[in-house]
């Protein structure tokens, strides 16, 4: 058996529109591999899009590329993230589910007053019996786990996956310390391969009591300091032997999907004043070819003088006319001696976003917890994009319908 398993592809992430086309360049790339290696089946564990209703080119892009898989007769297995995740179901996933090019693997089985009731599907190719649960912005989804009836699915035999999109506390690196993870605990026992999302970062630990343990990363780094620290994005291919009798019968392959060169420069400007900046920055660059190079430039220290007098946008214009495909720098460690200017802080949006709402929780509930999930189930409605499609007043109505609901429970 062999099989790939990739997540976090953020088709139409980035704002910029030649850094956008390596996001649906990673995908049609990757998909190309999965054919080339004969995987059998392709785990995508969440945030396929960027958002629930992504442009329609870039979905038309997307459903040619899961249409080869098709044709080669490999199957497609998909659980929501939190970006194409859509509280209302008005999401092209399930326009793709509807005409068979994926399957959700999240398949409920029914459910008690108390309890989440899972249905496994069948890979008919090789046997594998595969489930999980979608992700949700602000981690609303551990309330799933929490209901989750993990002892059906420990009961179950043969060679099971266990999807999800999601941070385990348990694995999350030093650096990842502000992002709420998930207990271990509450993802059932014993499964042959956890296929994780949502985290960018490469990782895979063998846990006691329940099995492997996967994230892939990115398929395409989505910011600065993952460019910066992962250079490419990538994918696993997990190949099984059955007949393996001792110890874990997968092995994992990583497949590095590298689209551009990225050259990065890190300036101390600690003490210096403009004018020398601007003379190491600009011999640091002069001298090189940047040739369809991603070039990343971070700037940290305290200045002496205004940072006005920095020529952030001479630095951009030279690299390019030294053919660098896109230049990003990164000001957030960077101050003045004359005052602190402000910079918003090196983390994603959800790290801010929850250091925001825990500083001002109180104000509307007693009950600080009943507040903070009515806060992110508010933010989640607001997050709602039109769709392409949807005139604005439809999209005015789906918005007002989503809202009242939520007022109303």
């Amino acid at each position: 058996m062999r099989f790939a398993h990739m997540a976090d592809c953020h088709i139409g992430s980035w704002s910029n529109p030649s850094m956008r086309e390596l996001s649906i360049l990673a995908f049609e790339k990757a998909c190309s591999i999965c054919i080339d290696k004969k995987v059998d089946f392709v785990l995508i564990c969440g945030d396929l899009f960027n958002t629930p209703l992504p442009d329609i080119e870039l979905l038309e892009r997307t459903i040619r590329s899961l249409q080869k898989l098709r044709q080669n007769s490999i199957e497609v297995y998909l659980i929501a993230g939190s970006h194409d995740f859509s509280a209302s179901n008005k999401t092209f996933l399930r326009i793709l589910s509807g005409i068979g090019l994926i399957n959700n693997a999240t398949r409920l089985a029914g459910s008690d007053s108390e309890k989440i009731r899972l249905d496994f599907l069948l890979d008919e190719k090789t046997g594998a019996k595969i489930t999980g649960l979608l992700g949700k912005r602000n981690a609303l989804d551990s309330e799933l786990y929490q209901s989750l009836d993990r002892s059906l699915l420990e009961k179950e035999g043969g060679f099971r996956i266990f999807m999800f999109h999601n941070a385990v506390s348990e694995l999350l690196p030093k650096r990842f310390s502000k992002i709420s993870g998930m207990p271990l605990s509450l993802f059932p026992r014993g499964f042959d391969y956890y296929a994780g999302g949502h985290v960018h970062y490469v990782d895979e630990k063998d846990m006691e009591g329940y099995g492997l343990f996967v994230y892939p990363g990115p398929l395409f780094p989505s910011g600065f300091d993952e460019l910066k620290t992962l250079v490419s994005g990538g994918f696993f291919i997990a190949n099984v032997d059955e007949k393996d009798s001792g110890g874990s019968p997968v092995s994992l392959e990583r497949v590095k999907i590298m689209l551009k060169n990225v050259r990065c420069f890190d300036f101390d400007c600690n003490g210096k004043n403009p004018e020398e900046i601007n003379a190491e920055v600009f011999s640091a660059i002069e001298g090189e070819e940047f040739f369809d190079t991603i070039v990343l430039m971070s700037f940290y220290g305290k200045i002496s003088g205004s940072l006005k007098g920095i020529e952030f946008s001479s630095f951009s214009k030279t690299a390019e006319k030294k053919s660098a495909f896109f230049v990003m720098r990164s000001t957030s460690k960077l101050e003045s001696s004359e005052f602190k200017e402000m910079f918003v802080e090196n983390r994603t949006p959800e790290e801010i976003e929850k250091d925001i709402i825990d500083s001002n929780l109180g104000k509307l509930f007693d009950d600080k917890e009943k507040e903070r999930i009515f806060i992110k189930s508010l933010i989640s409605v607001l997050s709602l994009d039109k769709s392409e499609l949807e005139k604005e007043k439809q999209f005015q109505e789906r918005l007002s319908q989503n809202l009242k609901s939520l007022l109303s429970d």
